[in-house]
């Protein structure tokens, strides 16, 4: 198949990281450059994977993929960082750092004010959990008879019951589930919540956070100090809000966002960072590199197929 086709570079994703060794194997019997994409650390952190035996297995799995590439591109640098440190290989010489893209921005129209509703959008499973919002949620509620907490997609099995026996979250956190109506669901929010996980090793982007940031709604991002999230944000002051995962810290970011009279004018300084990690930015910075690699210039590398 391969010499059927002829690439001219192997990029082979992972995770899963089952797509590296296919991509090295490839690679190695048609002499074609291999080139790996790291969506995630791996393998993963140890918060999210616990085992020792699994972490070990999954480093014997991709190594050999990560030392024959000739290209490895990571979503932030301190991804690169762990990924380094983990598997004690150098690779900042052949390493490019591509983020996930910010979708195109799209219009949600006025945050809504006759109630304020913050929204979840995505999962919480394994460490990323949702108890220290719920927390100062339930505080701030208590006090604001007009604030909502959504939560949308996946959350853990005994949450329902937890919120129905609480009388400060009962009707108060409303469990959406998931929907295909993205726009509607982020048009009806008036912040929008990204939740990492409570780790040392925070090297992870969420999607979520990509898209919050195509549209003119603050953000509210529960994360710890140092994390990749904190990085990509950093320079939006003005619509982004941050604390650790704490009851104080978290409730009174809220209450900072509710306080504040929200402008169009205030999300103009995303305008720069939404170019940057636009598709169309990203999708050049990757073509050039894998264009030379191939050594090709990069308008040659464009394929109609």
């Amino acid at each position: 198949m391969i010499d059927a086709i002829r690439p001219d570079v192997i990029y082979a994703r992972g995770s899963p990281g089952c797509a590296l060794p296919v991509g090295h194997k490839l690679s190695v019997a048609s002499g074609v450059p291999l080139a790996i994409h790291f969506a995630d650390p791996i393998p993963a952190t140890p918060d999210w994977q616990k085992s020792v035996l699994a972490r070990r297995r999954h480093l014997r799995t991709i190594l050999p993929a990560q030392r024959h590439a000739s290209l490895v591109t990571i979503v932030n640098e301190r991804m690169l960082d762990y990924q380094q440190e983990t598997t004690g290989e150098a690779l900042l010489d052949k390493s490019l750092i591509l983020p996930n893209p910010v979708p195109a921005p799209m219009s949600i129209g006025q945050i809504p004010h006759d109630r304020f509703v913050f929204s979840f959008l995505g999962s919480f499973f394994g460490s990323r959990r949702p108890d220290s919002l719920l927390t100062a949620f339930a505080s701030l509620a208590a006090r604001n008879p007009l604030v909502d907490l959504h939560i949308y997609g996946a959350w853990p099995s005994n949450l329902p019951k937890i919120l129905m026996t609480d009388p400060l979250l009962n009707g108060r956190v409303v469990l959406k589930g998931w929907t295909r109506d993205v726009a509607a669901a982020i048009g009806n929010s008036s912040c929008l919540v990204d939740v990492d996980a409570d780790s040392e090793h925070a090297v992870y982007t969420s999607n979520k956070l990509m898209d919050y940031l195509s549209v003119d709604r603050p953000i509210l991002l529960i994360s710890p100090p140092g994390s990749a999230s904190r990085d990509l944000i950093a320079g939006l002051s003005r619509t982004c809000f941050n604390a650790v995962h704490n009851r104080e810290a978290i409730e009174a970011a809220m209450e900072a966002v509710i306080a504040k009279c929200w402008t169009g004018a205030d999300f103009v300084e995303r305008h720069a960072l939404r170019r940057t990690l636009s598709l169309e930015v990203t999708t050049a910075l990757l073509e050039t590199r894998l264009a030379a690699l191939a050594g090709v210039p990069p308008a040659l590398g464009r394929r109609d197929n």
